[in-house]
C-alpha cells in the first residue's frame, strides 16, 4: 500500500496536452493526501521536463507523478529508464496507448484509488537509433502513412476532435504515403524485404488508443518487439490487414509479414520520417530494440 507510506513524490504535467492542465488541477486536490508529495511543476518545454526529473533523481525522490500523453510519457521514460524510480501515468493526452496498454483506470477516482492500492511493475521499453541518437519509445514506431498523417494533425485538430482527428485526415494520409520498399535485417539473422505503405513496430499491447497490437496479456513484459506492415502494395492488402488488426488478427495474415524480434535494423526506399509515441523523429535507416523490465510503473 502506498498512501502516507508513499516514497518521496514529484507530479510533473505537460501543459500542453489536450487534457494537462485540467488533470492537472483536478489531480493536485486529492494528490497530498495519498501521496507523500514534495513537489509539483508544469515544465514548459522538453528540456525543462527531463531537468526536472534528473533534479528529483538527484534528490532522492522515489515516485514521479507524470500527467500528459504518450509523448510525454516517453520523454519521463528517457530519464527514468534504469532507475529504481517508480513512473505513475496520469493519462491526458489524446490516445493515451501506455495507459490503455496497462488497464490503467479512466475515471479520476479510480486512479485515485490505484495509486493507493497499487503494485508496482517492471516493464520492456523500446529502443530507436538514427543518425547518431538514441530514442525510448514505450508503444509504437511507425513509417509510413501514419508518419504522413502526423504532419496533417495540428494541435487544434486534437484539441477540438481528439481520437476522431485521426480519422479526419486518415484519406489524406493514405494518398499522399508513399508505398515503401523496405528490408528487415534481424538481429538474430536473416531479414525480410517488402513494399508497403506503413510498418508499425510495437512495444506493448497497445497499438493506438484503444486499438491493440496484439492479444497477449503479457506482451509489455517479454522483452521482444512485434514488428508488421499493413499490407503489401495493393490497396486490397492494406486494407484487409488493417481489418484484421482491428480485431488483433493480422499476425497470420502474410502481406502483414508479421515477426516478433527482439530487435532488427530498418532500411527503406525512400528514407521516411520515424513516428514515435506520436511524435515524428529521425528518418530510416534505423535500429530497434528492446531493453526487458527496465521500466518501473504503478498499475492497478
Amino acid at each position: 500500500m502506498i498512501g502516507v507510506e508513499s516514497p518521496p513524490t514529484w507530479v510533473l504535467a505537460n501543459p500542453h496536452a489536450r487534457r494537462g492542465r485540467d488533470t492537472y488541477a483536478r489531480a493536485m486536490k486529492r494528490m497530498a493526501s495519498c501521496c507523500d508529495l514534495r513537489r509539483a511543476a508544469m515544465p514548459d518545454t522538453p528540456d525543462q521536463f527531463r531537468r526536472l526529473i534528473r533534479q528529483g533523481l538527484d534528490c532522492g525522490i522515489g515516485q514521479f507523478v507524470v500527467v500528459g500523453g504518450d509523448g510525454t510519457m516517453s520523454l519521463a521514460a528517457q530519464e527514468l529508464v534504469g532507475h529504481p524510480a517508480v513512473l505513475v501515468p496520469l493519462p491526458a493526452g489524446t490516445g493515451n496507448t501506455f495507459a490503455w496498454s496497462l488497464k490503467l483506470p479512466r475515471r479520476a477516482g479510480d486512479w485515485h484509488n490505484m495509486v493507493i492500492k497499487g503494485c508496482t511493475r517492471p516493464i520492456d521499453v523500446a529502443v530507436a537509433e538514427a543518425s547518431g541518437d538514441r530514442r525510448i519509445f514505450l508503444n509504437t514506431a511507425t513509417v509510413g502513412v501514419t508518419s504522413t498523417l502526423i504532419s496533417l494533425i495540428s494541435e487544434r485538430d486534437k484539441r477540438r476532435f481528439g481520437l476522431a482527428a485521426w480519422a479526419v485526415h486518415l484519406a489524406q494520409a493514405v494518398r499522399r504515403a508513399p508505398l515503401v520498399d523496405s528490408w528487415l535485417l534481424c538481429a538474430q539473422g536473416g531479414g525480410e524485404r517488402f513494399r508497403t505503405r506503413q510498418l508499425v513496430v510495437a512495444n506493448g499491447s497497445g497499438l493506438a488508443g484503444p486499438l491493440a497490437a496484439s492479444r497477449k496479456r503479457e506482451s509489455a513484459y517479454d522483452g521482444e518487439l512485434e514488428v508488421f506492415s499493413l499490407g503489401d502494395d495493393s490497396a486490397s492488402s492494406m486494407v484487409r490487414v488493417a481489418a484484421r488488426v482491428l480485431i488483433a488478427r493480422h499476425h497470420g495474415d502474410p502481406s502483414a509479414h508479421y515477426r516478433r524480434l527482439r530487435g532488427f535494423d530498418l532500411y527503406t526506399n525512400p528514407p521516411l520520417t520515424i513516428d514515435l509515441d506520436g511524435e515524428p523523429w529521425r528518418t530510416t535507416p534505423a535500429r530497434f530494440s528492446v531493453e526487458p523490465r527496465a521500466l518501473t510503473v504503478l498499475v492497478p
